[in-house]
């Protein structure tokens, strides 16, 4: 990954998407990571940012796209204040993307996957970080822990 600084200079991209989860019969958070067909690799749900969405309406599409989540059944808590900042490559060119979070509760844990998408867990908290692939997500699911223990 490059430094901030270095990334001034690049095209832009724009992703958004969240941490979901999903209260247990016993009253456990479960989270909802997925695993993605091209590289199979394990992250939150995510996509590009379409000309004229706001970032909140780039992820309550992409969610509900990749995980057939119902827009009745998807509850928006907020944003959160991480972003994900990381370079990526098209081709033979290199983008500076930023992935906007959101925190959402949903009361269905049951998911349709996208063609996107291979697999999906719902987890606990502490079985999170070892099934991410791209641990600078892991920080999103510990600021939206912090949000869901003050209220």
């Amino acid at each position: 990954m490059a430094s901030t600084d270095s990334l001034t200079n690049l095209p832009k991209e724009i992703s958004c998407g969240g941490v979901i989860f999903f209260l247990s019969r016993t009253g456990n958070r479960e989270y909802l990571v997925l695993r993605h067909r091209q590289g199979l690799h394990w992250d939150l749900p995510k996509g590009h940012q379409e000309k004229g969405e706001s970032f909140e309406e780039t992820a309550v599409r992409e969610i509900i796209e990749e995980t057939g989540i119902g827009r009745s059944h998807l509850h928006l808590i907020r944003r959160l204040n991480h972003v994900n900042r990381y370079t990526t490559r098209r081709g033979r060119k290199i983008y500076d993307k930023s992935v906007y979070l959101f925190m959402f509760r949903t009361d269905s844990n049951s998911i349709r996957l996208s063609g996107e998408h291979v697999d999906f867990r719902w987890l606990p908290l502490d079985e999170i970080e070892e099934v991410l692939t791209h641990k600078v997500s892991y920080r999103a699911f510990l600021e939206g822990e912090e949000i869901l223990s003050k209220i």
